[in-house]
């Protein structure tokens, strides 16, 4: 076997190229390029504006739900400080009533004993009167009996 020859001639690199289209506008008139380049910037305008109004509505909803978030938690913790004003506002007025209302039984135990007191020297003025007098013993007679009448009736 004899050792494979080598070529001495060079070694040709072949390369493929993407054939270009061609441009719908050549052999159209100037005029006509015009015009339709016109109607693809009105297009690509008009795709710009739908991209951006709906990026801008996302972007807008994305805020408007952070605002929300923040707001719900702003109204949360007034909720809670109304509360803790409610309870403590109704914690004081309980206080408040019952003072009142003590007071109020202090002082109509105060005037059932001016009451006690005022007839029981009305009772000794009429007994001092009944001494000396006949018809003012009888009278005060009349009203013990009468007295005891009601007494007996609420028994």
């Amino acid at each position: 076997m004899s050792p494979p020859e080598q070529s001495t001639s060079p070694t040709i690199t072949t390369f493929e190229f993407a054939q270009l289209e061609e441009p719908a506008h050549i052999g159209m008139s100037s005029a006509d390029v015009l015009s339709a380049a016109w109607v693809e910037v009105d297009q690509v305008r008009e795709q710009a504006r739908i991209t951006g109004e709906e990026e801008g509505r996302a972007a807008g909803l994305a805020a408007a739900a952070e605002e929300c978030k923040t707001a719900i938690g702003s109204l949360a913790a007034a909720v809670t400080a109304l509360e803790n004003e409610r309870e403590q506002f109704m914690d004081e007025s309980e206080t408040r009533l019952f003072e009142k209302v003590q007071a109020q039984q202090e002082r109509e135990i105060e005037l059932d004993q001016r009451e006690e007191e005022l007839k029981v020297k009305m009772r000794k003025f009429r007994e001092s009167e009944a001494v000396g007098d006949a018809h003012a013993a009888a009278t005060l007679k009349a009203e013990d009996e009468a007295a005891a009448d009601d007494d007996e009736m609420r028994a």
